[in-house]
């Protein structure tokens, strides 16, 4: 899963941050993480590949040792846009809230997210090999 989502601080560390401003980035749902990409310039919309960069710019863990990323959907937070979701992590105490470019989208990245993050650790992999 990938395509472009804007996207804005709630909570980091448990603060608020001062400037609460949306961000665009191309976002990549890679394995169990988020990878995220600039935009190559600050004036076009952005919503093709090819409009940002190449180089990744961050990765978020969707798991973490400390605890797990929580996703809530519309009306969840408040909020009765359909095209929003957020993500908390319940262990740096921070909440990104991210737009995605339509109601479909949106419903795309949390099938997708709930997905990634499901608990799988507890189920052993069929393909593992035991030596017992």
């Amino acid at each position: 899963m990938q395509g472009p989502l804007r996207r804005k601080t709630i909570l980091k560390d448990g603060r608020k941050p001062p400037v609460g401003a949306w961000h665009r980035y191309w976002v990549q749902l890679w394995g169990g993480a988020l990878v995220y990409y600039h935009p190559k310039s600050l004036a076009s919309r952005g919503l093709e590949r090819g409009d940002f960069k190449s180089s990744p710019c961050k990765l978020q863990p969707l798991t973490s040792t400390a605890g797990k990323l929580l996703l809530f959907g519309p009306h969840q937070d408040g909020s009765s846009q359909l095209d929003l979701f957020q993500l908390s992590d319940q262990s740096s105490d921070t909440i990104y809230k991210f737009r995605a470019p339509s109601v479909t989208a949106a419903r795309c990245w949390l099938s997708k997210l709930s997905f990634a993050l499901q608990d799988k650790t507890s189920a052993t992999p069929e393909n593992l090999i035991t030596f017992e």
